[in-house]
């Protein structure tokens, strides 16, 4: 039996002009589309800047504008990501995050980067891609 499989992908992007509590997004995920308990997003940042804390998010909507942080069942919404320390960090961090339970009851669900520090630069890089299996019709 072969799974139909799901996948969006931001490609690598740049943080240059990201600054202090903003962050990046990668594309919006139809949820009408994914099989209950199998979105996940691999996120990749590769900081180029000493001081920045990132941290992976999940957020939803029923809209595709008006966006809201969506928390676990133990309330933990953020997933901080360990960047080290050091004046050149340079080195890639990569984790997968599984979708809160709560995006299943939304239209649409999108992870994000937060970062907090120093503003991003156009060396400080991320990408962020998802896996999921599709329901099936």
């Amino acid at each position: 039996m072969t799974l139909e499989r799901g996948y969006a992908d931001t490609g690598e992007l740049d943080m240059f002009g990201v600054r202090f509590a903003d962050g990046v997004v990668g594309p919006a995920v139809h949820m009408r589309l994914v099989k209950p308990n199998t979105l996940s997003a691999l996120v990749l940042v590769q900081p180029h800047v000493a001081g920045l804390t990132m941290t992976a998010k999940w957020q939803v909507s029923n809209d595709k504008n008006t966006w809201y942080d969506a928390g676990a069942e133990n309330n933990e919404v953020e997933i901080q990501l360990d960047l080290g320390t050091g004046f050149d960090v340079d080195t890639p961090v990569t984790t997968s995050v599984d979708a809160v339970h709560s995006a299943y009851g939304w239209e649409w669900a999108r992870c994000g980067i937060a970062i907090d520090g120093a503003g991003g630069t156009a060396e400080d890089t991320y990408r962020i891609s998802y896996n999921f299996e599709l329901v099936r019709k």
